[in-house]
């Protein structure tokens, strides 16, 4: 490391929590990852996922109290989940699961089933089966 600090806002000196570095300019990272993380949820998530819906409301929370509130302490206190380092931490997590989560496509979990599951007598009562092929009261 180099510097000395020298500069204008009072820097703390250490996070207390083992491996976890001071970050001077806390809020411009935070505002960063906020913004990215609203830009990705939106175009990789589907409105109306609910995973999304949290996303937005509490990252946009957050960018809202880091760019009202001028000093860390301010908004650790107001976001009140611990301090800015910690913030910045589960930022960058949450921008690594959006993509995840993503391709997981969880939501459509009810929908892509039914073709690959072995329950083919679920569907004997199809409207569609016309021909009445499926129906096991048919024995030909």
């Amino acid at each position: 490391g180099g510097g000395d600090g020298a500069g204008g806002g009072k820097v703390k000196a250490t996070t207390g929590i083992v491996g976890l570095e001071v970050v001077p300019n806390a809020r411009e990272v935070l505002d960063e990852l906020y913004t990215r993380t609203l830009a990705d949820v939106r175009s990789l998530i589907p409105e109306g996922v609910a995973y999304r819906t949290a996303v937005e409301a509490f990252t946009q929370y957050r960018l809202d109290v880091v760019r009202r509130l001028d000093s860390i302490e301010a908004i650790e206190d107001e976001i009140g989940v611990g301090q800015v380092e910690e913030l910045i931490e589960q930022a960058k997590d949450e921008l690594e699961l959006i993509p995840q989560y993503a391709e997981w496509r969880e939501w459509e979990e009810p929908f892509i089933k039914p073709e690959d599951d072995d329950h083919s007598d679920l569907r004997d009562l199809d409207e569609f089966d016309v021909d009445g092929k499926a129906d096991p009261t048919h024995f030909r």
